[in-house]
C-alpha cells in the first residue's frame, strides 16, 4: 500500500467543485488524507468524506481574489490566506510534513515518494514549486516561488512568513507569495522540476509561450517535455469576473486526456463530466 501523503488545503464556495476535481484526481494516483479549512457551506458536503478533517471558518469569497481593488476584497482575500496557515497546523498537529495544495489542481501522476521521504525524514525543511516564467519583473513583484504547492514539516518554519502576510501591505510585499521567497532564504529547500505544479503563468512571456507545444501524449500519458506531468494548476470550472487566463492550457490538457486511451484520465473525464452538471 502506498505510503500516505498528508494534505492541507483551503475551499470556500466559490472553489468546492475545483476542489473536487482536485482531490479525486490525486486519489487516482496518491493515498491521501486531507486537512481543510474552508467555509460554512463547503464544510457540509466535505464533512461527508471519510478522509478528511474539516476545520470551518466565517468568510464570504464574494469578489475577494489576489487581484481585488477594493480594500474590502482584499481583506477578504487575506482572510482566507490566513485560514492556509491553519489548516498547515493543524495537518502539522498529528503529522511529521504536510504538502499545501490550493484547490485548484488537475493530477495526472502521483507524487514521487522519494521527495516525501526527504521532507517526513526532515532531511529538507521545504519544498517548493518555482513559477519558472522566465520573467524577472514579474517574479520580482510575486515572487520566485508559487504557493499554490509546496511543503513544509515544522509548524515553527512558518511563523515568520505567517507574520510578514499579516503585514505584506505595510510592507509592500504580494500577499503571502513574496514574504514565502523571503523566509526560504533561511532554509533548506528541494525545488521540484518544471513537471510540477504546471501552471498557465508559465506560458505568458515571449521566451516561454512555445512551451505549449511540448505538452503531448507519449504512451498515452500527459508529457511535458521528456517528463511524465504530475499536476496541472488552474481554473477548470471558476472563471473569475468571467476571464479565465489559463483557458488555454485547460483546453490543451483536456483535449489530450480526450485523445488518450489512459483509463485513469477517462476516469478524470467522466468525474469532470459529473461535476460539471452538478450543483455544489
Amino acid at each position: 500500500m502506498k505510503e500516505k501523503v498528508i494534505i492541507a488545503s483551503v475551499v470556500t464556495k466559490n472553489c468546492l467543485q475545483e476542489f473536487l476535481l482536485t482531490k479525486y484526481s490525486c486519489e487516482l494516483f496518491n493515498n491521501c488524507s486531507w486537512y481543510v479549512s474552508c467555509d460554512k457551506h463547503s464544510a457540509s458536503t466535505l464533512k461527508q468524506l471519510d478522509n478528511v478533517d474539516v476545520f470551518e471558518f466565517d468568510i464570504d469569497d464574494t469578489k475577494s481574489d489576489h487581484n481585488s481593488i477594493e480594500k474590502e476584497g482584499r481583506k477578504r482575500f487575506l482572510n482566507i490566506i490566513l485560514n492556509k496557515f491553519v489548516a498547515i497546523k493543524k495537518a502539522l498537529e498529528r503529522n511529521p510534513y504536510c504538502f499545501f495544495l490550493d484547490s485548484d489542481m488537475l493530477f495526472l501522476e502521483e507524487i514521487d515518494s522519494d521527495i516525501i521521504s526527504l521532507i517526513k525524514e526532515g532531511n529538507i525543511d521545504f519544498i517548493a514549486t518555482p513559477h519558472f516564467t522566465n520573467d524577472p519583473e514579474v517574479e520580482f513583484k510575486h515572487g520566485l516561488y508559487n504557493v499554490g504547492m509546496f511543503a513544509v514539516n515544522d509548524v515553527e518554519k512558518i511563523s515568520s512568513w505567517i507574520e510578514l502576510t499579516k503585514n505584506h501591505e505595510k510592507l509592500n510585499l504580494y500577499y503571502e507569495q513574496k514574504p514565502f521567497e523571503l523566509i526560504l532564504k533561511n532554509f533548506l529547500v528541494l525545488n521540484l522540476p518544471i513537471n510540477h505544479n504546471i501552471g498557465w503563468w508559465r506560458f505568458n512571456h515571449p521566451t516561454t509561450q512555445s512551451r505549449i507545444n511540448l505538452i503531448k501524449l507519449e504512451n498515452d500519458k500527459i508529457c511535458f517535455g521528456t517528463l511524465k506531468a504530475i499536476n496541472f494548476h488552474f481554473h477548470v470550472y471558476k472563471e473569475a469576473g468571467g476571464y479565465n487566463p489559463g483557458r488555454f492550457l485547460v483546453d490543451k490538457v483536456f483535449g489530450l486526456l480526450r485523445e488518450s486511451k489512459n483509463e485513469n484520465y477517462k476516469k478524470i473525464l467522466d468525474y469532470h463530466e459529473h461535476l460539471s452538471k452538478t450543483s455544489l
